[in-house]
């Protein structure tokens, strides 16, 4: 059995934790939250790691274009 990067698992939590917590809209309008989440997803793709369903449907949610308004920063 493969063991997971620990940087997944720890983005997982992250994206669980405030799924539970915040709306998509209450993430877009903190900017630390969003500078956070896209260093996190960024680095994962920098080393050569795939996004779990969980992450990517919760960086998708907040960074959809219609209701962002522009690209993600």
């Amino acid at each position: 059995m493969e063991k997971r990067p620990v940087l997944i698992d720890l983005l997982e939590a992250l994206v669980e934790a405030w799924s539970d917590t915040y709306t998509a809209t209450d993430i877009r309008a903190d900017v630390e939250k969003i500078i956070l989440l896209k260093r996190a997803r960024d680095r994962l793709l920098e080393e050569g790691l795939q996004p779990t369903e969980t992450i990517d449907g919760f960086y998708t949610g907040v960074f959809l274009r219609e209701q962002f308004g522009s690209t993600p920063p």
